[in-house]
């Protein structure tokens, strides 16, 4: 079987993997039915206050929706303002409903929207079984991710929009189109700053192609243009801005205080990142020049989340998923392909 369906340059070349209508319906319903778990899971902590009213676990889970709207929180948290605007616009035209249910359902769509665009893109590269074991490889990898964090998060929503728009961005890559890929990174800007890490791979692909940098330019000028409008836009307190004293929280033995908790982070990194990128570097030099392209991210975003993020907030890292799943998923096939030396003749 042929795995990879892409020329040497990870440009599809076949319409072999086309979606039916029946196919598409039933892809739609699995889909739906894991959002709607996914949901209900990450939701399940706030039954806890029933049982114990000073668990404030709602309040929590509103800190960065009020927070935005007030604008009481400092950068960069202030500008990351799609998905509290967003959940605003919406209450506003539903008065009677919970800010929280309406995070809920927002994320419901965004984790379908998710897992499809995500097949979408792993269809790029794989048949159709082989794409939807990555999507549900993801799953996985997702509902751990949203385990950081206790209860409904409107933070966490923004994360897997995040996603989205990474997806949108790769998808848009891969196939040249220079308008998706240019709106994506304008948008996406305004909900979460860590698109910016999309552009080195960018530069490296026109690099190695030989090509002018004019797609290099305009993605650069298109997120300046984001990351400059917004903060016009919406004057933020001087609160937190991008520091690095999250290291100590990060690195164990910097501080004896934070030691117990750094090394609990790097074991939840470890576990959920390390079988990715060990996978994804077996045969590496083989794989598509594309996806090698998109593995120059991968030590750039740890490097940056160590300096500067909370490294057991597991959910900061999904971004990686879209890069790792692909390369580790190639390795995993080849290997069920290759026949075992123990096969009865």
């Amino acid at each position: 079987m042929n795995i990879i369906v892409t020329n040497p340059d990870g440009i599809i070349v076949t319409s072999l993997f086309s979606t039916t209508p029946r196919q598409s319906t039933v892809l739609l319903l699995l889909f739906v039915s894991i959002s709607f778990l996914l949901v209900i899971i990450d939701r399940s902590p706030v039954h806890l206050e029933k049982r114990a009213p000073a668990v404030a676990i709602t309040e929590q889970s509103l800190a960065f929706y009020e927070g935005t709207l007030s604008g009481s929180l400092g950068g960069p948290y202030a500008y990351r303002v799609l998905v509290p605007y967003g959940i605003s616009v919406f209450h506003a035209l539903l008065p009677f409903a919970p800010v929280l249910v309406i995070d809920g359902i927002i994320k419901f769509f965004l984790l379908i929207l998710c897992q499809w665009g995500l097949y979408r893109y792993l269809c790029l590269f794989f048949p159709r079984s082989a794409a939807l074991f990555g999507v549900l490889y993801a799953d996985i990898l997702i509902s751990f991710t949203l385990s950081s964090i206790a209860g409904p998060s409107i933070t966490e929503t923004a994360d897997i929009l995040n996603m989205v728009f990474f997806i949108a961005a790769f998808y848009a890559l891969h196939q040249r189109s220079l308008p998706l890929l240019l709106i994506t990174l304008f948008v996406a800007t305004w909900n979460r700053e860590t698109i910016l890490a999309i552009l080195p791979m960018i530069i490296i692909d026109d690099i190695r192609r030989k090509e002018r940098p004019i797609r290099s330019i305009a993605a650069m000028v298109v997120v300046l243009s984001a990351y400059v409008v917004i903060r016009l836009i919406i004057p933020a307190s001087q609160g937190a801005w991008f520091t690095f004293t999250g290291l100590v929280k990060n690195i164990p033995f910097l501080s004896p205080e934070h030691t117990m908790n750094a090394l609990m982070g790097n074991i939840h990194v470890a576990l959920l990142l390390l079988p990715l990128i060990v996978l994804s570097l077996v045969g590496f030099r083989r794989k598509p020049v594309f996806l090698q392209n998109a593995m120059a991210i991968v030590p750039l975003f740890i490097v940056a989340h160590y300096l500067v993020g909370v490294i057991i907030e597991t959910r900061l890292w999904m971004p990686l998923f879209i890069i790792l799943i692909p390369l580790s998923l190639i390795t995993i096939l080849e290997s069920l392909e290759r026949p075992s030396s123990n096969t009865p003749s």
